[in-house]
Parts: C-alpha cells; structure tokens; sequence
C-alpha cells in the first residue's frame, strides 16, 4: 500500500487535496481521498510487484540476520584478542 503513494504525480494530488497551515502535519478528508483517482495496474502487476517486494523483504531480513552474526563474531573476536 505504500508503494502506492510513493510516485511525486500521487503525492502532488494528495497535496492539492489536503488542507491546513502546519506544512509537517496537512490533512486531507477521508472523503476526499476516496474521490482520488489513482492508476490501477493489471492484477498480473500487481502480483507480480507483491512477489518482487517479499523477495526484497526476506533478502533484507536475510541480510540483517547476517549482520547481527558477522557483528556478535566480531565481538568475541575482540574480546578474545584484548582479554590475554
């Protein structure tokens, strides 16, 4: 669902829609938003785009746990090598 206000063509409309003076907290209507066309992609895309964006998400995941182990290992190699 973020992906879908991302693009600077959405976010430019959700701006002429929404009201108030603080710039860092506009609001916009539920009412408003609801009348907002936005394009919709083939179902195809848009599975497609899901599988892209879990497989995005898992390798970070991934990616994260790495780190994590590679910073631990890190660590007890410091320790061990300061501790004599």
């Amino acid at each position: 669902m973020d992906a879908l206000f991302q693009p600077s063509h959405v976010r430019r409309e959700l701006g002429k829609l929404s009201s108030g003076t603080s710039t860092s907290m506009r609001n916009i209507s539920q009412g408003k938003l609801f009348g907002l066309s936005l394009p919709v992609a083939p179902h195809a895309n848009q599975q497609e785009f899901g599988e892209h964006a879990a497989a995005v998400h898992s390798i970070q995941s991934q990616q994260s746990a790495a780190t994590a182990k590679a910073q631990t290992t890190f660590n007890a190699l410091l320790a061990q090598a300061f501790s004599k």
